[in-house]
């Protein structure tokens, strides 16, 4: 049985095709193929993070990961303490490429008006880490 390619391919009509984006949801982060799920999945099983998205910075903000965490209320009170708790977590766990570079806290993960997943600028109140 064939296997399906990580990427979309797009044919056109004389049965070429390009490639697309990504289906599995990696990206590339300096050269490296990064899982952005294996990430967030990482950042939720700190202690201190009730939930977590994550992803590639726009280009004006650079060329890393960026992460929107919602800390659990006991963790909420103390940003600070839970930013370099959770920068020594993701060291331990994931690689340079992996690890994000801009992190943003807030009491739910940003949404559009129709409750699809939002992006959120990196550095406007953001924590760098």
């Amino acid at each position: 049985m064939p296997t399906m390619p990580p990427d979309q391919l797009n044919w056109d009509e004389r049965g070429e095709f390009t490639i697309g984006s990504r289906r599995d949801g990696a990206v590339m982060i300096g050269g490296v193929t990064v899982d952005l799920e294996r990430v967030r999945q990482v950042l939720c099983s700190h202690p201190g993070v009730a939930d977590a998205a994550v992803r590639p910075m726009q280009p004006d903000e650079g060329h890393r990961l960026k992460a929107f965490v919602v800390p659990r209320p006991e963790a909420s009170e103390n940003i600070a303490a839970l930013l370099l708790s959770l920068t020594a977590h993701h060291d331990a766990t994931l690689s340079v490429a992996e690890r994000p570079r801009a992190f943003r806290f807030g009491r739910a993960l940003p949404v559009t008006p129709s409750g699809k997943p939002a992006d959120w600028p990196a550095s406007e109140g953001s924590r760098e880490a």
